[in-house]
């Protein structure tokens, strides 16, 4: 008989297993007639009617496309650019290396390539070595114009083997990372001086067009109000995509408060902003605001866009009287523009005239920086990028806070979007464009805070225009000195002009900057003051 420990085991015990019943899911059957349908499974019927209306035709001409395509990017700059660099490292790797061109490169193709090419590029900048950057953004454009050719991407032991060799050929001197020119910041102040002196000249020494003068204001003040790119208003050499420019169609123009021409506003859109040129919800909007200081006249983007439009016939209108009368009928308070597809800033003719229809480019921008400079008598080379950095200086240094910069996150959390959302520009987009005008800040600001004391010096008088007429022996004489290569190669003696021409303009900024300094607001009063020993001639009609 069991005794207590041994009823104890047997009660912790557990129960026998039941036998396993073993299913298979196959052998059991339903009926298909009743099984839930998709209320969506006739979507799309219509497009598909369509899509296999011609499907023989359709084969044919999308096989056709496929095998014709070629490699693409809708930016044409970089399109350039790609084809370029691919262009240089399979000559490279065919002729040089003798390598199977249907196989795809390796890492080490790439470093043999850098190095060979180096040393035998001439750098525009005036340095003797190519720059760091430029080399580093061209392997790049090539291994990414490789993808179309042969699907393949650089490992990252290859990228990293690259980045040591630049390092290895920057410490060697076969690179650098000096800057080409000197960064400056061209406020509202420089802007001032350069127009004033511009106009000064004109007035007391006559012109052949003066078309041509205020196109030329015209431009500057502009690209400085809307404190936007060369490229993202004026058209870009290489630029094939419709309207390529800022047309009168994206300027609209409204009385806003009053009557009278103080109260004229303007919204512009520009449609040609960098990276977004192929996207209108991406348009950039601005606001800007007649001047009503009559001292400020000649720096008033309004006032030069009515004078513009007066001269060229894009408002049905012939006096600044009548445009007004015009546009306090509108029901609006618009002025309305003729040929609104017109460029504002026109290209200029071998006549010194205007072509209306015809819109300015960057490098007439650039050139026009240089003569007004040259007027101006300031000691450095200004680029157009300098204006858009110094109007993002003077609104940093403003005294009053703009409107509109306080409420971003009070907009953002009304609509319930995150810290993502609003750092991706979509709280922005919700939004729309702030309603204040920075070119009206940046002008209400007193003179002696928008000078910087370190900005670029100023000559003790204007510079005169040294832009000499080369003889073709001395063009010749400077390619067979340097070795550049064929005399008769017109884009090298092109290249090789231009070069020319900068080394007199630095050449002429060099010998200014020896003299005494000024400061800029005692420049601005010189340079500006009319010769008394020339009277303004008959063709010097003020506009």
């Amino acid at each position: 008989m069991p005794n207590d420990r041994e009823l104890l085991q047997q009660q912790q015990q557990p129960p026998p297993a039941a036998e396993e019943v073993v299913l298979n899911s196959s052998d059991w059957e339903f009926d298909e007639d009743n099984q839930p349908q998709n209320r969506f499974q006739h979507a799309g019927q219509a497009s598909l009617a369509k899509l296999l209306d011609r499907k023989f035709e359709d084969r044919y001409e999308t096989k056709r496309s496929v095998k014709q395509r070629q490699p693409f990017n809708i930016n044409p700059r970089m399109h350039y650019n790609t084809t370029l660099w691919v262009n240089r490292i399979q000559a490279f790797r065919e002729h040089t290396l003798c390598v199977d061109m249907s196989k795809p490169p390796v890492g080490q193709e790439f470093e043999r390539f850098a190095e060979a090419l180096a040393p035998k590029v001439r750098p525009r900048g005036g340095h003797a070595v190519p720059s760091y950057r430029w080399l580093q953004m061209g392997l790049a454009a090539a291994a990414d114009g490789l993808l179309n050719l042969y699907d393949y991407r650089l490992s990252p032991h290859d990228t990293k083997r690259l980045t040591a060799m630049m390092h290895l050929m920057l410490k060697q001197g076969k690179l650098t990372k000096d800057p080409v020119r000197e960064k400056q910041w061209a406020g509202l102040s420089i802007l001032r001086t350069m127009v004033q002196a511009w106009m000064i000249k004109a007035l007391a020494e006559g012109t052949m067009c003066w078309d041509q003068v205020l196109s030329r204001v015209g431009t500057m003040v502009w690209m400085s109000a809307l404190q936007c790119r060369a490229g993202d208003f004026l058209k870009a050499t290489i630029d094939d995509h419709p309207l390529p420019y800022l047309a009168y169609r994206d300027i609209e123009l409204r009385l806003v408060g009053g009557l009278s021409l103080e109260h004229l506003t303007a919204k512009v859109t520009l449609r040609n902003v960098k990276g977004d040129k192929h996207d209108p919800s991406r348009n950039l909007i601005r606001l800007l605001h007649c001047c009503e200081e009559p001292s400020e006249n000649t720096i008033c983007p309004v006032k030069i866009l009515l004078i513009l439009a007066l001269r060229t016939g894009h408002v049905a209108a012939t006096t600044a009287e009548q445009l007004l009368d015009n546009a306090r009928n509108d029901g609006l308070g618009a002025v309305r523009w003729v040929d609104a597809d017109d460029p504002v800033f026109c290209a200029f003719d071998w006549v010194r005239a205007i072509r209306r229809d015809e819109p300015a480019t960057t490098s007439q921008v650039a050139y026009t920086i240089i003569r007004m400079c040259q007027e101006a008598g300031i000691l450095a080379r200004l680029v157009s990028h300098d204006f858009r950095r110094g109007g993002a200086k003077d609104i940093q240094n403003l005294s009053v806070n703009p409107k509109g910069f306080l409420t971003s996150d009070a907009v953002a959390d009304s609509l319930g979007h995150s810290m993502k959302a609003k750092q991706a520009g979509i709280t922005q987009q919700y939004a729309g464009h702030r309603q204040v005008d920075f070119f009206q800040l940046r002008r209400q600001q007193p003179e002696e805070e928008t000078s910087d004391p370190f900005g670029p010096g100023f000559a003790p008088e204007p510079m005169k225009k040294r832009r000499r007429r080369l003889e073709s022996r001395e063009v010749s004489r400077r390619i067979e000195a340097e070795e550049l290569g064929a005399v008769n190669d017109k884009s090298l003696r092109h290249r090789l002009s231009n070069r020319i021409h900068q080394e007199d303009y630095q050449s002429q900024l060099d010998e200014n900057s020896r003299r005494p300094a000024l400061t800029p607001w005692t420049a601005s009063v010189m340079n500006v003051k009319v010769p008394q020993k020339r009277r303004p001639t008959e063709r010097s009609v003020s506009p």
